[in-house]
């Protein structure tokens, strides 16, 4: 199952002032513990919650903030990523273990911000049956299909890895000026 790369740092940068060039940084790192080496299993039962003793792989990760001066501020430091949603066996109830790993200001985090780091379903709309001698649902035979001509997302329930951040704009921006750039 895929997750963070523990070698990799994942960057969101921010300008504030016009300039290209970053203001604000955000960075996550990670690592990952393998409670029992004794199995490869990703998990040996049913994970219900982020304390389940079921999940074998578990991932932390740490997100800072750099200023352009060169300030660093820990937002967060050894959080759980929530569990990859393999499916309804492994991960019962995943939407509630992903709210169980949305942090906040009750976690430390300043007053307004929100972080989550883990998997999210696709964002993309994509019906891979154009592949299948470039069909194209929804229209008339010969492009499309006699039967099942309804458009399909081939990408829904998919996953991808996402670092969300949730801020008031006041920290971010510089001035009366709320136009910010951001790039990762």
């Amino acid at each position: 199952y895929w997750s963070w790369d523990d070698t990799a740092l994942y960057d969101i940068y921010v300008d504030n002032d016009g300039d290209a060039r970053s203001d604000i940084t955000y960075t996550l790192s990670s690592r990952s513990v393998i409670a029992n080496p004794n199995t490869f299993l990703y998990n040996t039962g049913p994970i219900n919650n982020l304390a389940d003793t079921d999940w074998n792989l578990k991932q932390y990760y740490t997100v800072t903030e750099e200023t352009e001066a060169g300030a660093v501020t820990v937002l967060l430091a050894n959080k759980l990523a929530p569990p990859v949603n393999i499916g309804e066996k492994s991960t019962p109830n995943y939407a509630a273990l992903e709210g169980e790993a949305i942090y906040d200001s009750s976690d430390g985090l300043p007053a307004g911000m929100k972080i989550f780091a883990g998997q999210t379903d696709d964002p993309f709309f994509v019906d891979l049956q154009v592949f299948d001698l470039l069909t194209l649902r929804g229209q008339a035979p010969p492009i499309g299909y006699n039967a099942n001509n309804l458009a399909i997302d081939s990408l829904s329930g998919f996953n991808v890895h996402s670092l969300i951040i949730e801020t008031p704009i006041s920290r971010v921006k510089a001035g009366a000026d709320p136009v910010i750039g951001v790039w990762s």
